[in-house]
């Protein structure tokens, strides 16, 4: 009987290592990142304690992702949080049913957020390419600032193609304590689940067709903009006029996806604010190229007598082939019978030299 019991007791065993097993391998990667943050929470508890909240949040999480499958419904942070709470409020619960103190110190849920990252690639690459626009413009090494402003547009749409796995829901996420609410709340900008769109308020329909018109003007500004950097940076006006009509069609549509999906989904902002500020930076830059080569520079060079060429007027030096006309004395001693003297014009004085 008790060889029975024992035999059973390692079957359940058994049967429950093979139960986590599989809810570990049925996670998905940002199951796994729930769990990691539980055990970072956990980590002054001893190892037996560890492993029992490590097996209890698998199988919630295997049973949430479940759930969510047959909702058809995406897998996203803000799912799980909604459904078991933060990392460190499932940890702090877990201490409080098994008996054990809260945490002492440094909470270690805090971390920046793939999302917030994006805010910041967001803002960084905007200002960059605002830079590289500005100095396309300008004579030296403007093809390397077209290059960087091209690979800056790139790798700023990375973050919104990142997002687009994500689950587009507009719940709201619960600020962390590095949420960036301004540009979050204010500026919009991020996925749509980081911020309700009651939040942005609503243009009146009229004010909001004569954004729409404006913000398609606009467009086709940068598309333009884009052939001219292409002429700034070395290329011939028919290469920049051929990529601004390719560039047209692609930034008319980006800008009518944009105004369309404002309120919902704020994914394309990644390519048009780096977009929106290049082109920026390229008027920038045109306007002070323009007032640069309006500056007309002066410097006095004083006079200036030809040697040999007798006269009192001052002779320009902006070329040596400049005519020389004046008029001077000269006195002269010749081989012949006698002196002479004579008073004329510079070209007559040769004739006084000789004693003529």
């Amino acid at each position: 009987m008790t060889a029975n019991a024992a035999g059973a007791a390692n079957a359940a065993d058994a049967a429950n290592s093979a139960k986590t097993d599989s809810a570990a391998a049925l996670l998905p990667e940002l199951g796994a990142d729930y769990r990691d943050a539980v055990y970072a929470a956990l980590a002054d508890l001893p190892s037996e304690e560890i492993a029992d909240a490590l097996e209890e949040v698998e199988t919630n999480l295997v049973e949430v992702v479940s759930e969510l499958t047959a909702e058809g419904r995406e897998i996203g942070i803000a799912t799980l949080r909604a459904r078991l709470g933060t990392p460190r409020e499932y940890a702090a619960e877990f201490r409080a049913a098994a008996g054990y103190p809260p945490a002492v110190g440094r909470s270690t849920d805090w971390h920046v957020t793939p999302d917030q990252l994006a805010v910041v690639a967001l803002f960084v690459s905007a200002a960059f390419a605002l830079v590289c626009g500005i100095a396309v413009t300008a004579d030296a090494a403007s093809w390397i600032w077209g290059f960087s402003a091209l690979v800056t547009v790139v790798f700023a749409a990375l973050p919104g193609s990142w997002l687009r796995t994500q689950t587009p829901s507009l719940d709201a996420v619960p600020p962390s304590r590095l949420s960036f609410r301004a540009p979050r709340d204010a500026v919009a900008a991020g996925p749509g689940r980081l911020g309700r769109p009651d939040r942005l308020g609503r243009p009146s329909g009229e004010l909001r067709s004569d954004l729409v018109d404006i913000a398609r003007l606009w467009w086709v500004f940068v598309a333009v903009g884009l052939g001219v950097a292409v002429h700034k940076a070395g290329g011939s006006p028919v290469a920049g006029t051929v990529v601004a009509m390719v560039a047209l069609l692609p930034c008319v549509r980006l800008g009518r996806r944009v105004t369309r999906t404002l309120g919902r989904d704020r994914r394309l902002l990644w390519l048009a604010v780096p977009l929106t500020a290049f082109t920026i930076g390229l008027g920038i830059g045109t306007v002070l190229d323009e007032v640069r080569g309006r500056t007309h520079y002066y410097e006095d060079l004083g006079a200036h007598h030809v040697p040999g060429r007798p006269g009192s007027g001052p002779v320009s030096l902006e070329s040596p082939d400049t005519p020389w006309t004046g008029t001077g004395t000269g006195t002269g001693t010749g081989t012949g019978t006698g002196t002479g003297t004579g008073t004329g014009t510079a070209t007559a004085t040769a004739a006084a030299r000789t004693g003529a």
